[in-house]
Formats: C-alpha cells, structure tokens, sequence
C-alpha cells in the first residue's frame, strides 16, 4: 500500500516536470503557420492548446487567403 502511494506521488512529479511538445505550444503553431504552411496545419490539428472550433476557423481563413493569392497570381501572369 506504501509502495502504491510512492508510485502516485512519483508520477505526479513526472507529470508536473515532463517536456510540453513544440506543437502544443501555440506560438509555435503561430510561426509555423507563417513559415511552413503544411507543417503548421499538421501542428494545429495536432494540438490540444487550440479549440477546435478556432481550429475551423484558422483553417477556413487561410484558405481563403491562400485562393485570393493563387488569384490575384493568376491574374497578374495572364496577357492584359
């Protein structure tokens, strides 16, 4: 029964002190959003730091950027 508590107490301690990974940081996130695109989608979905209705949200509003960026591309290369 001692032995038990010692456990409880020595995993609370590993608990306590244990690395928080890089993708559940969200100024992690944040920056690999803005420096690899594909990684920092993986890493918003990974994460626990970030609700998932932010997640949706985040998700839809860089689609959209990222199709008036193909766009105004498109736009720019066509014969005028």
């Amino acid at each position: 029964m001692h032995i038990s508590g010692l456990n409880q107490i020595d995993m609370q301690k590993r608990t306590k002190h244990a690395k928080v990974k890089g993708y559940n940081n969200p100024l992690t996130v944040a920056i690999l959003l803005i420096i690899s695109f594909p990684v920092g989608i993986y890493a918003l979905w990974v994460t626990t730091a970030i609700p998932r209705p932010w997640k949706i949200i985040i998700t839809v509003l860089l689609g959209i950027i990222l199709t008036y960026i193909m766009l105004f591309l498109l736009y720019l290369k066509s014969p005028q």
